[in-house]
Order: structure tokens, then sequence, then C-alpha cells
């Protein structure tokens, strides 16, 4: 509780643990959010890069499952503005993408031990073996 002035209080509660799926694809993006709701997760979904960087400034997820290729931006300068940040400098990533080019990028230096690659397709025992995996080294 928090007094706001005399004889005010208010609870003040933390936004509730969440992994944040930024991802463009409905359908991907539902598919993720059926995975990661069963596993006993709340989900929040954005499909661009702006209104993830807000949230992201405002609350901290428990992973951040991140597409490579947004409308707006990609999620390497996501990525990159994350890890600049203290407060999200270690927060889980797994960065997904379905384009074959961008293999070239995964040898990018904001690739770091709190982030993952995850291609697209994906079978979801490995999407969740990876996710596990990101969350564990929290």
């Amino acid at each position: 509780m928090r007094q706001y002035a005399e004889g005010v209080t208010m609870s003040v509660n933390p936004a509730p643990p969440f992994v944040l799926v930024v991802e463009d694809d409905q359908g991907c993006s539902e598919l993720i959010t059926e995975v990661v709701t069963e596993l006993g997760y709340q989900v929040v979904v954005r499909d661009n890069a702006e209104e993830a960087q807000t949230l992201l400034r405002e609350q901290r997820p428990l992973l951040v499952v991140l597409d490579i290729m947004l409308p707006d931006a990609d999620g390497f300068s996501v990525l990159r503005t994350m890890r600049e940040n203290p407060d999200t400098e270690t927060t889980p990533v797994m960065l997904c993408t379905a384009a074959l080019f961008e293999v070239s990028e995964f040898h990018n230096p904001v690739i770091d031990p709190h982030t993952e690659i995850m291609p697209k397709p994906f079978h979801i025992d490995t999407f969740v073996s990876v996710m596990e995996r990101l969350m564990a080294g929290r």
C-alpha cells in the first residue's frame, strides 16, 4: 500500500510477469501465444517495433520473442536498443526469422548470451526448449 495523501492509500500492483511476442504475422503470433500460454505464461503481442519499444520502456517481460523482419524496423535494431538500456540489457530474446539471407546477420555483434536465433518454421518442441533455456539463464 502506498499513501498519497492523508488517509488516502492505494494498492500498487506491478504488472504480472509476461512474455512479449513481437510478430507481424498473425498466424505465427497466435501459434506462439498458444504455446507460451499453455506453458503457464501471460503473453502480450505487439506487431511492430515502435509499439514493442514503447512497451519495453514501461514494463519488463520475462522473455521477448522477436521477429527479425517487422514492418517498421528490423528486429536487430530493437535488440540493439534493448541491449543499450540497463533495464533490458539482460532480458532474454528469441530472434525469429524465416529469411535465409539473414543468416549472415547471425554473426552480428548484438547477438549475446541472452539471445538465441529461432529459424521459422520451427518445431514446437524446439521452440519450447530454446525458450526454457533462455529463461533459465535469467
